[in-house]
């Protein structure tokens, strides 16, 4: 078993990766938040109803989770990261050209869907891959892409829609996100110690059942 060791070039060009992956998936997450007064006004919805262009989003995400790990372990890690990314800068590009409220939620509910496949993965992918010793350092830096592209998107968006509109910023964070896909398409190493495995529902069943019985995880 060979594992990703500090100091060498695949370790650089990995940890950029999983940086612009952590970065990409929340900044598309989140690019609407500062757009919700306008979403509000210029689509003729209530306030709270604005909030679902986030709150699709997250709670399809917090679902797939569980699908988005059973079917790594059948296609592989760096697969499903990869479609997640590109498919996940697609739909947010696709969001820019919503015509209706209607259509902007069908699409990030889409979008919540595609984005599961990083955060459901990233972390298997790292404890794998990785030399042991330098395991808290490289999620360091995965969880801050995710904490810098979560805000960078509310920032991004918020000064681009100033400029210009909210169809703009969208367009922008979409266009720079399928660019830091195509890198991380490249600069991810492909698995070397993951093992295919069937996609059997009844032992992902059996694996969530074993997680709520631990009592340390459930508290």
């Amino acid at each position: 078993m060979t594992h990703i060791e500090s100091g060498t070039r695949t370790y650089y060009y990995a940890s950029i990766a999983l940086f612009m992956a952590g970065f990409v998936s929340f900044a598309t997450i989140y690019a609407t938040q500062p757009m919700l007064p306008i979403f509000s006004s210029e689509f003729g919805v209530p306030a709270q109803t604005a909030s679902l262009t986030v709150s699709v989003t997250t709670g399809m995400l917090a679902l797939v989770l569980l699908v988005a790990a059973p079917m790594a372990d059948r296609f592989g890690r760096k697969n499903i990261m990869v479609w997640s990314m590109f498919l996940t800068a697609f739909m947010g590009l696709l969001t820019a050209f919503s015509p209706t409220f209607s259509a902007m939620l069908i699409l990030r509910t889409l979008l919540g869907i595609t984005v599961a496949g990083v955060p459901a993965i990233a972390m298997t992918y790292i404890v794998e891959e990785f030399d042991p010793r330098g395991l808290g350092r490289i999620m360091g830096l995965y969880i801050a892409g995710s904490s810098i592209g979560g805000m960078s998107g509310r920032l991004m968006s918020g000064v681009l829609t100033d400029i210009w509109s909210w169809q703009t910023a969208l367009g922008v964070l979409g266009v720079l996100s399928l660019a830091l896909s195509i890198c991380f398409a490249f600069f991810l190493p492909a698995s070397s110690n993951y093992v295919p495995k069937k996609l059997s529902v009844k032992e992902a069943l059996a694996k969530y059942g074993a997680v709520l019985r631990s009592g340390r995880l459930v508290a």
